[in-house]
């Protein structure tokens, strides 16, 4: 890959005859946990939480336990925590096996995360019940077995593994009203909505939840107060120590690859960059190398003395690959699948990969005209962007956000919109492209703290408009204002000859034999190289 630091842009052609691990890619960083151990991962790790609660975990997912005076607490992932940036997992576990000592309930112990950050679960045995609960956005994603229509509580990674070794079906409701719809086969970013999954007995975990492992039983824990308001001045202050912490944090722990767009999210990360900046490796991911994602990264690094490496994604993945990816996780994306190949292919695989997903929690992405009332209609609607006539119209989409909306509860003065972009659209949308690119990388997503959410949910929404978030400008210039040299997600050619180009594209890929699309690549490859 050459030194870091500064000099010209770098295109990244991928090797296309790499040959893949299968052992070590198939169903890479994750875990199953149920009343035994999964006899068919013999090269797995093993822990028990108790002699009827065993976990099995692959090789590169980080496992570590502490246990003390009967109780336990197990990790998988990492935890990074922003007030000690030289602390490691061990430590963080150690200070939340102290508060649990002393916690009256499982349920409260939950706010001892939330000043961490990372891409965690945590599995918290009291001696008397087993509570897991995962990272403030989901982003480390838990599937289980539902109470009511199985008798042993199963979790794991991604349902498929548990369906595999239950023998589960497809829910026939899930296939016929959602899956053959038009929707789900057009979309190619389709989403299962709220806690669904493909299989009847199988539920997701949402964030702001936590599984009762002794009852099977799911509950919200967050929001659990009304947040206080801040001022503009006070969040900034605050969050700027918070983002650049983070940022120490993670680079103390791991080697750092930032993938930068044109857009707020990734800008104000590396604004929060300024101490680490010479030690990262900064890169995007390249369909179209006309937009602003392609263009703008490298003229901004090359301003701010900071190489810049563009990797290119093939237009189909290969068989062998896409073999290995489709049975990771279940309902997995083609177009996903396609990025993760190519990361898988050019991107440094000792760095941990750092992306700035979800972070539209905090900048109102969803409103409805003044006067009008949130309904299982208007959720479905914003399911989809794309396709959301046909969402409202879909039985099983309006069902699941008919349990979300009427089980909702006290969620105080958060807005209704934010909570559902955050478990919905940071839950599944953002959590299952993690997941499925656990298989060629791990993630770093430094708005996955919950004390940096509260935080910037607390400031007033004029501030944290969509396109023009005032939040984000303000913490970027207090940050590094450099990175503000260059345009934040300017104008690109309109939405109509955008979506017919990808139409365009993705007729080409659907048609095109294999070998034509990597003779295509390769001229590609020479050209801009």
């Amino acid at each position: 890959m050459g030194e870091l630091g500064s000099g010209p842009p770098q295109i990244h052609i991928m090797d296309k005859h790499r040959q893949y691990e299968v052992e070590r890619l198939l169903f890479r960083r994750q875990f199953v946990m149920g009343p035994q151990f999964v006899k068919d991962l013999a090269s797995w790790s093993r822990l028990k939480i108790r002699p009827s609660v065993c976990l099995t975990v692959h090789p590169d997912l980080n496992a570590f336990q502490v246990t003390c005076g009967g109780k336990s607490i197990t990790l998988l992932g990492y935890m990074l925590d922003p007030r000690k940036p030289e602390a490691k997992d061990c430590d963080i576990i150690e200070d939340l096996m102290h508060q649990l000592s002393t916690c009256d309930s499982l349920a409260g112990f939950c706010k001892y995360t939330y000043e961490l950050a990372g891409r965690w679960i945590l599995i918290v045995d009291d001696g008397g019940e087993i509570m897991l609960f995962n990272d403030p956005m989901g982003l480390r994603q838990v599937f289980f077995t539902n109470s009511c229509l199985s008798k042993e509580v199963w979790c794991a990674s991604q349902p498929g593994i548990i369906a595999e070794h239950l023998n589960l079906e497809m829910d026939s409701d899930a296939v016929t009203e959602y899956m053959n719809s038009n929707v789900y086969r057009k979309w190619k970013e389709h989403l299962w909505p709220v806690d669904s999954t493909p299989y009847r007995e199988i539920t997701h975990l949402l964030p702001n939840h936590y599984l009762n492992v002794t009852t099977g039983r799911c509950h919200r824990y967050w929001p659990d107060a009304k947040l206080e308001r801040a001022s503009l001045v006070e969040a900034v202050q605050e969050n700027s120590k918070i983002l650049k912490s983070l940022m120490k944090c993670a680079s103390k722990r791991f080697k750092l690859g930032l993938a930068l767009t044109a857009g707020w999210d990734t800008r104000l990360i590396l604004a929060s960059c300024t101490e680490i900046r010479d030690e990262m490796y900064y890169f995007t991911l390249v369909d179209d190398p006309d937009a602003p994602d392609a263009t703008i990264p490298p003229k901004l690094l090359s301003r701010l003395g900071l190489r810049h490496e563009s990797i290119y994604y093939p237009m189909r993945m290969d068989e062998a690959f896409q073999e290995i990816y489709e049975r990771n996780v279940t309902t997995a994306h083609e177009w996903w699948g396609r990025m993760a190949q190519g990361i898988y292919s050019a991107y440094p695989h000792n760095r941990v990969f750092v992306k700035g997903n979800a972070a539209e929690i905090t900048r109102v992405r969803f409103r409805l005209p003044e006067g009008q009332s949130v309904t299982t209609k208007s959720l479905a609607r914003f399911t989809s962007f794309e396709y959301a006539d046909e969402m409202e119209k879909n039985s099983y989409v309006i069902k699941h956000w008919e349990q979300w909306l009427s089980g909702l509860g006290e969620i105080y003065n958060i807005h209704i919109l934010d909570l559902f972009y955050w478990e919905h659209w940071a839950g599944n949308f953002a959590a299952m492209a993690q997941s499925e690119w656990d298989i060629v990388q791990d993630v770093f997503t430094p708005y996955n703290c919950r004390r940096l959410l509260m935080n910037m949910l607390s400031v007033d929404e004029k501030y944290r408009n969509h396109d023009e978030p005032i939040l984000y400008k303000e913490l970027i210039l207090n940050l590094w204002p450099e990175v503000l040299s260059e345009a934040v997600n300017p104008e690109y050619y309109p939405r109509v000859r955008r979506g017919m180009r990808e139409r365009v594209r993705d007729a080409i890929r659907e048609r095109v034999p294999i070998h034509l699309l990597r003779l295509a690549e390769n001229i590609r490859d020479r050209v801009v190289g």
